[in-house]
């Protein structure tokens, strides 16, 4: 009777909190709401593209856990056949011609990595017909990943740590969210073939736009929830650092490992069912610049399941 009576209380306040933030669990980035203590969720991730005749695609699960009222981490696991198991022994032309036309080999799929977030708020501010929440995260990760790229992603591709501010506002069904933040990578080695590589470190920033179309009002926890979505993300990445055989390498000589940065239209749609169901489905267009981590378009999909404890 005592763990029933529990669990109906966690459903009225993540059902109050839905009320009034399901517009803020946004697609791309993290809201500086944080989830309620003793929350856990499991999520499934995927991501795909299609790379000339091959179908690339990124899956991770990923479980979250509300430690306190304002702190909350998630661990992640992840695989993908983005990259081959260790990079070619002679690896000059594989940096030279990775990414160009006519060259895509059909790699298996592979474990990559784990990688841990944080978030924690600093600051909260209820308003009459919303709030404001500024927040800052952490993160860290461990990968096995032969990458070769400049640009470094953690959630798989580089072992790295980074950081971030967000700030998020809701003014009645419209959530507004800015996250700003850093990305430095480690080295990867491959000390059989005298290989290191090290992607570039890496500065972004993530807008975030969330509309509530339906319910127009709540009657109970099983109402369906529809959101509507608009991200946009900016990245910049310095140049990839090469030793083979302990030289370094130009990198003028390897078109991919060059700095960089694009911008990135991330439009979405979100479905809630039962307050405990979460839906994600996007898609992602550079609009300006380039990325070589994916093609256009990518898609995405989320399925995220809140849980009790």
């Amino acid at each position: 009777m005592k763990n029933r009576l529990l669990i109906w209380i966690l459903l009225i306040c993540l059902f109050r909190s839905y009320q009034l933030t399901a517009q803020e669990l946004y697609v791309h980035s993290e809201p500086a709401s944080p989830f309620p203590k003793g929350l856990v969720s499991v999520r499934y991730s995927m991501e795909s593209y299609q790379d000339e005749s091959i179908r690339r695609h990124w899956h991770a699960v990923r479980v979250l856990y509300g430690v306190t009222g304002n702190f909350y981490v998630i661990g992640s696991y992840s695989l993908s056949n983005h990259h081959p198991q260790k990079y070619p022994s002679n690896p000059y032309s594989y940096f030279v011609n990775h990414h160009s036309r006519g060259y895509n080999p059909d790699y298996r799929l592979k474990s990559e990595g784990f990688h841990l977030f944080c978030l924690y708020r600093l600051y909260s501010k209820d308003e009459p017909n919303g709030h404001i929440r500024i927040a800052i995260t952490g993160e860290g990760s461990y990968s096995n990943t032969a990458h070769d790229e400049a640009e470094p992603h953690l959630l798989g591709d580089n072992s790295g740590y980074g950081g971030s501010v967000i700030v998020t506002k809701l003014i009645k069904k419209l959530a507004l969210n800015i996250k700003a933040g850093f990305i430095n990578p480690l080295d990867y080695n491959q000390p059989q073939d005298q290989i290191k590589f090290r992607s570039g470190n890496a500065r972004y920033a993530i807008f975030s736009t969330g509309y509530l179309l339906y319910p127009k009002v709540y009657e109970s926890y099983d109402d369906v929830n529809l959101n509507i979505y608009l991200e946009m993300v900016y990245k910049e990445y310095d140049e990839a650092s090469l030793y083979i055989n302990k030289k370094y390498e130009d990198i003028e000589v390897f078109p991919f490992l060059r700095d960089g940065r694009y911008l990135e239209a991330r439009p979405g749609i979100q479905v809630i069912l039962n307050s405990r169901d979460r839906i994600d489905l996007s898609a992602g267009f550079t609009v300006w610049g380039n990325t070589f981590l994916r093609a256009n378009p990518t898609v995405y999909l989320n399925f995220q399941k809140y849980l009790f404890k």
